[in-house]
């Protein structure tokens, strides 16, 4: 089970008509989800995310209000989205309980609105502490 919690300024952009809408919005995203480990440099993970908004939401593109026609709403607005994380992640170096780690993770939005790019990715640095393993019990041996 691997649980995470990000802080991020989310661009949206949506097209209608050849026109472009574009707006900002701080966001915290929470994933939940399982990461299988191939070696234990190497991992990937797949997750469940929800995002929600933080503040007001800002305007960076608007070829609407010029040509004065009404501008379309992107989900920058929405109060929550939700999506699921695709991550690869290499680790960098280990000592004991902490690593340094590499992670690229692809995130894939599934409440985006029509004409609209929700999906974001990025590479992220990081240090794991490992907090606990189930410790292995060795069964008794038994003669017949």
């Amino acid at each position: 089970l691997e649980i995470g919690i990000l802080h991020l300024k989310k661009r949206i952009f949506r097209q209608e008509g050849g026109l472009q809408m574009g707006e900002e919005s701080d966001r915290i995203q929470i994933t939940m989800g399982y990461r299988h480990w191939f070696a234990n440099w190497l991992s990937a993970g797949l997750a469940f995310s929800s995002s929600y908004a933080m503040g007001d939401t800002r305007t960076i593109r608007d070829d609407f209000t010029p040509r004065g026609l009404k501008a379309i709403d992107t989900s920058a607005s929405d109060t929550t989205e939700y999506g699921f994380d695709f991550s690869l992640q290499w680790e960098v170096f280990s000592y004991q309980r902490l690593a340094l780690i590499a992670d690229a993770i692809y995130s894939l939005s599934v409440t985006g609105k029509p004409n609209e790019t929700t999906d974001h990715y990025g590479v992220m640095l990081g240090i794991r502490y490992f907090i606990q393993e189930k410790p292995v019990v060795e069964k008794p041996k038994t003669s017949i």
